[in-house]
């Protein structure tokens, strides 16, 4: 039985969702968030969304978020000796289960991970921002 999704700050109902990405690319993302507007969590789950979407699927990640100020509140550390991830950082957002479920299962099925969703929707999304300030 699922838990009931929570509005707002609360975990309760939620998956947590993490994106392990290189330190000029947090950095890059980071000022994209600032640009935007958006929190990293939101930034995270439009990336999934844009990526979703190329997929032709309709599944989407909700994306509030508790923090009034839509301004990423703190810079995130290097992994270190952390298998795989030595030298990245995350970027990460929690989610309605429900909705990370789906996805997850959609995945699945096109033989990716929600790693390589993410990756590719962040790509989409910052390639995107780069074209409207160009066209600006």
């Amino acid at each position: 039985m699922d838990t009931p999704y929570m509005p707002g700050g609360s975990r309760v109902g939620k998956k947590q969702i993490v994106c392990y990405i290189s330190p000029e690319d947090s950095e890059r993302y980071y000022q994209y968030c600032l640009h935007a507007g958006w929190t990293r969590q939101e930034l995270l789950a439009r990336a999934i969304n844009r990526a979703m979407q190329d997929f032709e699927e309709p599944v989407r990640l909700d994306y509030q978020s508790k923090r009034v100020f839509r301004i990423p509140n703190r810079r995130r550390s290097v992994r270190e000796n952390a298998s795989g991830r030595t030298g990245k950082m995350a970027i990460a957002g929690w989610y309605p289960v429900s909705q990370v479920e789906r996805i997850s299962i959609i995945v699945a099925q096109n033989d990716m991970s929600l790693q390589d969703v993410a990756t590719y929707g962040l790509m989409m999304i910052t390639q995107e921002i780069e074209i409207q300030d160009d066209n600006t």
